[in-house]
C-alpha cells in the first residue's frame, strides 16, 4: 500500500508491506513500513500508517536481487504519487 506513516516527527510518504513474505516461507502475517530517506530506529515502536492506494498483490518472488529491484519499484511508485500532489 501507499501511504503516509505517522511518527513523532509527523507523517511522511510510506510504503507498507501487509502479507506473509512467501519468498521466506512465511506462515504468519506480518506487517513492514518502508519510509524512504528516514534515518532512525523504529523497531518495537508504535506508528500509525494512513492508507492512500493500494500498490501490488504479494507475490513470491525466485531471489532477494528480485525483490530488492521490486522495492525500487515500489518506492518510485510512491514518490510519483505524492508527487502528484496526493
Amino acid at each position: 500500500y501507499i501511504g503516509k506513516a505517522e511518527i513523532k516527527s509527523g507523517r511522511m510518504p510510506a510504503v507498507l508491506y501487509v502479507g506473509t513474505a512467501p519468498t521466506f516461507g512465511g506462515k504468519f502475517l506480518r506487517y513492514e513500513v518502508c519510509i524512504p530517506n528516514f534515518s532512525g530506529y523504529l523497531y518495537g515502536k508504535k506508528i500509525g500508517f494512513y492508507l492512500h492506494q493500494f500498490l501490488r498483490e504479494e507475490r513470491h518472488f525466485s531471489s532477494l536481487e528480485e525483490i530488492k529491484a521490486q522495492l525500487g519499484v515500489d518506492r518510485d511508485c510512491l514518490l510519483d504519487y505524492f508527487s502528484q500532489g496526493s
